[in-house]
């Protein structure tokens, strides 16, 4: 179970001003009543899978509440690992402010699913993101953020396998990464990290479009 488990939180793997800014803390770069499409690879190092391929989409609500969501695709042994994900964000304007003037920050939640061979896991990572807009003269934006995160795990063992056993865990990670946009694209890189023994950081690259 904790093969799969950090699986799905080493992939989980996902900004202007006032309310403008609820997604970036979050980790996309939608504008108020906007959406964004992108896509995103991951090279893990020493992990139970091969590459990582996503993608994701998000809708930042006229007001402090963003949706987003996706789908990861781990390359595996026998069968790839799809793991599909959706939540929410949700603004506190005043929280952003007292950092700073660019500074976003939401509470955040979301729900992964992943079904394979000997049963299911479901994990649901609890995290308050930060982030800010550095925009630059040009109309050149570097938006950099991160999510510290609680994740709530479960394995649900398939009856066909009764050496398998139901389990539950709670571990601690952190997404993190720096997007630039430019007009209606953007790009960047990421980190996700488990803190658990052996999990190495992940680092991936993300693009996409906003509109």
């Amino acid at each position: 179970m904790k093969k799969l488990t950090f699986g799905l939180a080493a992939v989980a793997t996902l900004a202007l001003t006032g309310t403008a800014q609820a997604q970036i803390c979050a980790g996309f770069p939608t504008i108020d009543r906007g959406f964004s499409f992108g896509a995103s690879v991951q090279l893990p190092e020493g992990a139970d899978f091969g590459d990582v391929y996503g993608v994701d989409a998000s809708y930042n609500a006229s007001g402090p509440l963003a949706l987003f969501g996706g789908l990861t695709v781990a390359e595996g042994g026998a069968e790839d690992l799809e793991i599909y994900e959706v939540g929410l964000a949700l603004e506190t304007p005043s929280i952003g402010l007292m950092i700073g003037p660019s500074v976003s920050a939401c509470p955040q939640v979301s729900v992964q699913f992943a079904d394979e061979a000997g049963g299911s896991t479901i994990n649901v990572p609890v995290g308050f993101g930060i982030g800010a807009n550095l925009t630059q003269g040009t109309g050149l934006a570097i938006m950099p953020y991160v999510i510290p995160q609680v994740v709530f795990a479960r394995f649900n063992a398939d009856d066909d396998f009764p050496l398998l056993e139901d389990e539950s865990d709670t571990f601690f990670g952190i997404e993190g990464g720096v997007l630039v946009g430019m007009g209606m694209f953007f790009f960047g890189g990421t980190i996700d990290h488990v803190f658990e023994d052996g999990a190495d950081p992940v680092f991936g690259i993300r693009a996409g479009i906003r509109i």
